[in-house]
């Protein structure tokens, strides 16, 4: 029981690291496209 409960904390933890670094990855990539593209940034 311990060791399962373990393994789910774990793999949530996995995932949630996966999801903000994916996040993150995709933001770094928007500010350089803006960045690189000026006349497109309309906000």
């Amino acid at each position: 029981m311990k060791t399962s409960v373990f393994r789910k904390t774990g793999y949530l933890e996995f995932l949630i690291m996966m999801i903000l670094k994916a996040i993150f990855l995709f933001n770094k990539q928007q500010c350089l496209f803006f960045n690189s593209h000026p006349h497109s940034n309309s906000y």
